[in-house]
C-alpha cells in the first residue's frame, strides 16, 4: 500500500498486484470523482453566497455617508410631521 501511494497516480498499476487491480482502480476513480464533486459543490456554495449581496451598491466616503444620513433623517422627520 505504501508503494502505491508513494509513486503517485501514474505508476500505481506497476505496483498493484493483478488480483487487486480492479479494486484499486475503482478506489482511485472514486477518490478523483469525490474530489471533483467537492470542488464543484464548494464553488456552487460560493456562487450562491454572492446572490444575497448587493453588487451594484457603492461604498461612499464617510463625509458623503454623513450627508446622506442627515438628508434621510430630515426627509423622515418631514414625512412624520
Amino acid at each position: 500500500m505504501g508503494e502505491i501511494v508513494g509513486h503517485g497516480v501514474n505508476a500505481w498499476r506497476e505496483f498493484t498486484p493483478t488480483e487487486l487491480l480492479g479494486e484499486v482502480g475503482a478506489a482511485a476513480n472514486m477518490a478523483v470523482n469525490k474530489t471533483f464533486l467537492a470542488s464543484v459543490a464548494l464553488g456552487a456554495a460560493a456562487l450562491a453566497g454572492t446572490m444575497g449581496m448587493e453588487l451594484n451598491r457603492r461604498i461612499l466616503p464617510a463625509a458623503e455617508q454623513a450627508k446622506l444620513a442627515a438628508r434621510e433623517e430630515a426627509e423622515a422627520a418631514g414625512t412624520k410631521a
